[in-house]
């Protein structure tokens, strides 16, 4: 397009060139002012046909960015979804460690406690401190 219009001006230059050589007003002239006003037209439709592919262009090359972009930024927001998941699914495993820690490391400890009162009540009779008070705990309450 760009080298149709080029020849367009050459022969617009070739063209007013002529024209010098004929007088006003004479039919040559005429003619050839006509042939001079149609290139001019010519030429100005293709740059207008230029400027409107170029604007398409542009607007096709915007959309494709947009939408590269609009694809970019959902990758990034499940990326980030993804990652906010872990670490909450890591918090709640972490979470439930703790609950269980906190239901079976008592039940641990009374159990060590327990013995050692059992090993050192080893006549049966519960006269330690120790041992009444974890009795009292461990036994069912009848009222």
């Amino acid at each position: 397009m760009r080298e149709d219009i080029t020849n367009i001006e050459l022969e617009i230059l070739k063209a007013t060139g002529e024209l010098d050589s004929f007088e006003v007003g004479d039919e040559m002239y005429n003619s050839r002012l006509r042939a001079i006003t149609g290139l001019l037209d010519i030429r100005k439709k293709m740059f207008d046909e230029e400027e409107r592919k170029h604007k398409i262009q542009t607007e096709e090359d915007n959309r494709a960015r947009d939408e590269r972009l609009r694809a970019d930024k959902d990758v990034l927001d499940r990326n980030e979804r993804m990652e906010r998941s872990e670490k909450e699914d890591m918090h709640k495993y972490i979470g439930y460690a703790i609950n269980v820690a906190g239901i079976v490391l008592p039940l641990i400890f009374y159990g060590t406690w327990f013995r050692n009162g059992l090993k050192f009540e080893e006549t049966g009779v519960y006269t330690s401190g120790m041992v009444k008070g974890l009795m009292g705990k461990m036994q069912p309450k009848l009222n």
